[in-house]
């Protein structure tokens, strides 16, 4: 008689960047991006009196959105066991949903990695609670998820904005999903 032995499963080995990348291209609606963006501007801890959406067709990325609202802005610390909103927003895998710490503005996180399916990433932002500004960007960001890496932001502290809020350009969004026909009435509908 054959003896049937238990099995015991072999431990995957997964990349968190190939799992970002693999969340960011099988999103189920391409504007998902819109949805989320909104969510986080209207949570109640950005506090935003206004929002403004942009849609335009970039002359060097193709599709292109903008996202800006006049709320508390997001603070750096520099520090992840402290992380002020622009240092959650730049965290790849930072999310309530991953186990950390977040309030309405972060809690999945997905606005963040939506944003990196884009030719290039700018952020522009200041803070109301520490009146630090920062300009953020990174060329490419889908590449470098795609080939293991986690994405290097570049931060040039004092070149946001003038006033309270953030300002977030996703350019070239989707540049290689063949959905580059995008229009504003599609957008608004």
């Amino acid at each position: 008689m054959n003896e049937i032995l238990p099995t015991v499963p072999t431990p995957m080995q997964v990349n968190v960047w190939d799992l970002v990348s693999q969340v960011i291209e099988s999103r189920r609606d391409p504007l998902d991006l819109v949805r989320e963006h909104l969510s986080n501007i209207c949570a109640a801890e950005v506090g935003a009196q206004n929002a403004w959406i942009t849609f335009y067709s970039d002359p060097d990325h193709g599709p292109s959105f903008v996202f800006r609202d006049d709320g508390i802005g997001m603070e750096r610390t520099g520090n992840m066991e402290h992380p002020g909103r622009l240092d959650r927003f730049l965290a790849v895998a930072y999310s309530g949903h991953a186990g950390f710490s977040a309030d309405e503005f972060g809690h999945k996180g997905l606005g963040s990695k939506l944003s990196l399916n884009c030719r290039r990433l700018e952020i522009k932002t200041r803070s109301r609670i520490s009146d630090e500004s920062h300009f953020v960007f990174i060329d490419e960001p889908l590449e470098e998820l795609r080939n293991s890496r986690q994405p290097v932001f570049k931060i040039v502290p004092g070149a946001g904005l003038q006033t309270p809020g953030t300002e977030v350009k996703v350019l070239g969004y989707e540049r290689e999903s063949g959905r580059k026909t995008y229009d504003f009435e599609q957008i608004k509908r």
